[in-house]
């Protein structure tokens, strides 16, 4: 059971190259947040349904802000709920969250889910070793979300053959 921090710059293909690496695989679940058209989406992988994020029309109440982006709140309390799911089937060998940033570290957006899975993960228990988490860090916040959510052990890759060469999977 191993935490990936899958980390670079920004806007250099991070959720691209996520994408590619989930479509053919059926031992995958959690979050990607791609931009399509120029707005932000949600996609749940292990059902491939997408769903609204980012408001354009930033009037609305319940949303949070960071930048920017206004996203619906709805849009995380519902990816939260997927990434808790997941992390319940044992099926899923990954589980990931696109990406963890800015709105984390004020325990909003992902956070109700990710602190809980990055704890597990953590301190895994015995029967677990299998599974892994990959989260998406701008490389620019890096250190900021090491402290945060205060990790000792992971592999920081950036690109997904790493993982791959980690995990022979």
């Amino acid at each position: 059971m191993a935490i990936f921090i899958f980390s670079r710059a920004v806007r250099s293909g991070k959720t691209t190259e996520l994408w590619n690496w989930c479509a053919p695989r059926r031992d995958v679940a959690g979050i990607l947040m791609p931009d399509v058209h120029d707005c932000r989406l949600m996609y749940d992988i292990a059902t491939k349904i997408y769903f609204q994020a980012q408001c354009l029309q930033p009037d609305t109440a319940d949303l949070v802000k960071v930048g920017k982006f206004s996203f619906y709140q709805k849009a995380f309390e519902r990816a939260n709920r997927i990434l808790e799911n997941a992390a319940l089937h044992l099926s899923y060998r990954y589980i990931i969250i696109d990406e963890l940033g800015k709105l984390e570290l004020r325990r909003e957006g992902f956070y109700a889910a990710a602190q809980p899975l990055l704890h597990q993960f953590q301190h895994p228990p015995p029967l677990l070793h299998e599974r892994h988490i990959i989260v998406v860090v701008r490389e620019d916040i890096l250190p900021l979300f090491i402290q945060h959510f205060d990790l000792h052990t992971f592999y920081l890759i950036h690109h997904l053959n790493d993982l791959e060469a980690i995990t022979n999977s």
